[in-house]
């Protein structure tokens, strides 16, 4: 039987792992060796161990916590390799979900700053055409712009946006309804993705359609400067709004930007 078991060190070449980490997966209890030979201790792997082997190498791939492993062991002390498949399947998905959104993330901001490019040099007002979007809304409750305000404001949409489900991107601002006498106001975050699962109040989530705009950019040496030209002039001119902030890669780090956007049949 000894002679169709795998040495510590022809264990540890046939995949590619180090006799260190073998013998540390033995102290927490993961792999234990077949057999330990009395005399000079030297430890010895049957090889269904390298099945074993492969799941756990597949778990530190995943990041899942070797010493978590043994919460799935069978009475016999052996790896449940079952139980264990399914809750590193459940990992791999998660972590599929977390690469697809950061991709969304970067290809709407890769997206943007291009667009953005070209907006520039464009003579305002200049025309926009925004595809349907999905955003997670709050009221605006404050009468005048306060960067500590919107702040608190945009870390509670992501926190909600993310809780429900959704995936934030990295557009956000106002949207606003003048009717020239009042000014409707929400806070938004744009998702990448709609949930099933309601926000809870006074958070909503809406679904923008595609629509034609016109627009203008604001500089300015601050936020709140930006903010507040852009108030005062949606203040004076009703119709349907949004101010959103600027991701622009020419802007100086002193320079601050947003977009004003009014839908053209309003």
């Amino acid at each position: 039987m000894k002679n169709e078991l795998l040495s510590i060190g022809e264990a540890a070449k046939l995949k590619q792992v180090s006799a260190k980490s073998l013998r540390y997966y033995e102290t927490i209890g993961i792999l234990k060796p077949a057999y330990v030979d009395p005399s000079s201790g030297y430890r010895y792997y049957s090889p269904n161990q390298m099945i074993d082997l492969d799941v756990i190498l597949t778990c530190i791939e995943l990041g899942i916590p070797l010493k978590s492993l043994t919460d799935h062991k069978t009475n016999r002390g052996s790896l449940n390799l079952k139980e264990l498949l399914i809750s590193g399947r459940d990992t791999a998905l998660a972590n599929i979900r977390r690469a697809e959104d950061s991709l969304m993330r970067i290809n709407s901001c890769i997206d943007e700053i291009t667009e953005q490019e070209i907006l520039r040099h464009k003579d305002a007002p200049y025309t926009r055409c925004l595809a349907k979007r999905h955003i997670f809304i709050s009221p605006w409750k404050e009468r005048k712009f306060s960067v500590k305000s919107y702040t608190k404001a945009m870390a509670e949409l992501y926190r909600t946006a993310e809780e429900s489900g959704a995936t934030p991107l990295y557009f956000q601002g106002f949207t606003i309804a003048s009717s020239g006498n009042e000014l409707k106001t929400n806070a938004y975050v744009e998702v990448g993705r709609m949930t099933h699962t309601a926000p809870k109040e006074p958070f909503m989530q809406r679904t923008l359609p595609k629509c034609e705009n016109l627009g203008f950019r604001i500089e300015g040496q601050s936020i709140t400067e930006c903010m507040n030209k852009a108030f005062s002039h949606i203040e004076n001119n009703p119709g349907l709004y949004s101010i959103t902030e600027v991701w622009d890669s020419e802007l100086p780090e002193n320079v601050y930007v947003v977009e004003v956007l009014r839908e053209v049949n309003n």
